[in-house]
């Protein structure tokens, strides 16, 4: 912190001498104060960030697209101050902008951390005092000011939209904010592909599929925009159902937000750690918004399609997490066993948050299942309004699709403890293991029947959820209740449903046994020097006990 400048004698006694600066004083003490509390990672970034060719290039670029489409498109326009010329300047100053938006700062900030992965420089970050949680967010706020960047060179043009006509500010805010928000939860996301690997060949190969990701979630973005101002369909803001969804919208954002950059977190933390837990009540958060914002918009506007789009999208969802939480190594760490709950109830009901992936297949499963029980009531609650707004589809597809979900998840977790004893097993691992079970569920099917000669949905098609789904959805249920079987093979036995159901109540019943380890799992205390080293770092207060009203409390 600099010191002020010392005054003179003569220059005290003089009635023109210069008066100490009080709040350049108070300046430099709380910029000496904002400095160590600003996170390290964030100066470092944003400095190596800034001052990198990349953003040079990009910035100008940037700038030199806003001025070109300034000038064409205000040339090309005719009758610019009579025609409502606002909205097509007001996209192409979209589009320019989102680019970088969109595709260079996440991509930039999953360099970052892949690049110190790859290098091994992140060992020296792992040694200091910094937490995962303040690297990944210094990080993320390094994008995050990038984006603020990029944003300010380009509002002169897009305030000079606001001066046209057919564009109004709450339009622009929108498209601003959302265009913030989604380049900040890509920044997230590309940090978290970041940490699943340290090799350079997978590393490369997550590279290359975030890029081609990335441009084309851009491109989709911004000819969605383009249809919608351009067709006249428009932005209907005086619509309740509109900022329902956009509640919708942004409370799930929030939620995957703050999910993959705690996943993130996690994945760069020591293994010993207990990295589930959080994570466990974040997914969970995530999944009570999808039903709560479904549910609610499916009772407003009536349409069964909605209800339908809301157990697929839960569904598809918890399998994800299921898939990635089978993952997990299946043994609990000393350090982890210090936050085990203490009581057997506290066991019972609280085991399915901690690491492993017996619990994390059970947690995802007892999710699936509260979904089929909300379902139920809601068949019980509306079975007179069949034809108005609920099919009496809705029940059966649920369970079949919740089975399916359930029976691949086990089959999947046992495939992976398995390859677990030769090979180390992570998050990618786990996802390719549940993808290719999948796809040998659903090929293999065609295969037999090509051979039969059969090309019909039959009951050999009981392991392809999606034609089985299909068929329930097109055809009732009936249809896969009485599937034929191939050729002139003929059963009277639904085989379908029971292999199915049956499928996934054995995948239950099975970890349920296992989950005796993880219930049977006891705390164990800190050794005493852990406890000796705590107290020293966190001393607590001493609290003294008083023996009568009119004693005074002295330390």
């Amino acid at each position: 912190m600099s010191e002020p400048a010392p005054i003179s004698v003569a220059d005290a006694g003089s009635p023109f001498a210069a008066a100490p600066s009080v709040w350049k004083d108070r300046l430099d003490r709380w910029s000496d104060a904002a400095s160590d509390w600003f996170n390290p990672i964030l100066v470092k970034e944003s400095r190596q960030a800034l001052q990198s060719r990349q953003f040079a290039i990009t910035f100008t670029l940037l700038l030199i697209a806003g001025w070109g489409w300034s000038w064409l498109g205000t040339s090309m326009i005719p009758g610019l101050p009579y025609a409502p010329a606002g909205q097509t300047m007001l996209l192409g100053y979209v589009w320019i902008l989102a680019f970088p938006l969109i595709v260079i700062i996440p991509f930039t900030a999953h360099r970052s951390l892949a690049s110190e992965q790859e290098d091994g420089t992140y060992d020296l970050l792992s040694i200091t005092t910094l937490l995962p949680r303040q690297i990944i967010g210094g990080k993320l706020g390094s994008a995050i000011l990038q984006i603020a960047v990029y944003m300010s060179a380009l509002s002169p043009c897009v305030a000079f939209t606001y001066l046209l006509k057919g564009v109004d500010i709450l339009l622009i805010v929108h498209i601003l904010g959302y265009q913030f928000l989604i380049s900040a939860l890509l920044s997230t996301v590309g940090l978290l592909l970041a940490t699943f690997s340290k090799s350079r060949a997978l590393q490369s190969l997550l590279s290359v599929f975030l890029i081609l990701a990335l441009t084309a979630l851009y491109l989709i973005c911004s000819t969605w925009l383009t249809v919608i101002l351009t067709e006249g369909i428009g932005i209907p803001f005086a619509e309740p159902e509109f900022w329902i969804a956009n509640g919708f919208v942004l409370s799930i954002m929030a939620a995957v937000f703050a999910l993959t950059f705690l996943a993130a977190s996690a994945n760069i933390t020591f293994p010993s750690e207990n990295r589930s837990t959080t994570l466990r009540y974040a997914t969970w958060l995530v999944g009570c918004l999808i039903i709560a914002w479904g549910t609610r918009y499916w009772l407003r506007i009536e349409e069964d399609d909605v209800l339908f789009m809301t157990i697929c999208i839960f569904v598809g969802y918890w399998y994800l997490m299921g898939a990635m939480m089978t993952g997990e190594r299946d043994q609990l760490s000393e350090r982890a066993r210090r936050k085990l709950p203490r009581t057997i109830l506290g066991r019972i009901w609280l085991s399915w948050f901690n690491p492993g992936p017996v619990a994390g297949y059970l947690f995802a499963v007892g999710n699936l299942l509260t979904l089929l029980i909300i379902v139920v009531q809601i068949h019980l609650a509306y079975r007179g309004a069949f034809g108005r707004f609920f099919t009496a589809d809705v029940l059966p597809f649920t369970l079949l699709l919740i089975c399916y979900a359930v029976a691949y998840l086990g089959f999947a977790r046992i495939l992976l403890s398995l390859i677990s004893r030769t090979s180390n097993v992570n998050a990618l691992v786990a996802l390719l293991v549940h993808f290719v079970l999948l796809a040998i569920g659903g090929l293999a099917p065609f295969a037999i029947q090509g051979l039969m000669r059969t090309w019909g949905y039959t009951y050999l098609q009981a392991s392809n959820f999606l034609w089985t789904l299909v068929v329930c959805l097109d055809d009732g249920f009936y249809a896969v209740l009485l599937a034929p079987g191939p050729g002139s093979f003929k059963t009277p036995l639904p085989v379908v449903p029971v292999f199915v159901i049956g499928s996934a109540l054995a995948m239950i019943a099975y970890h349920i046994v296992l989950a005796g380890r993880v219930i049977v799992a006891q705390r164990t205390e800190a050794p005493q020097r852990v406890q000796d080293e705590e107290r020293q770092l966190h001393p607590q207060a001493e609290v003294v006990q008083r023996s009568s009203p009119w004693d005074e409390a002295t330390e």
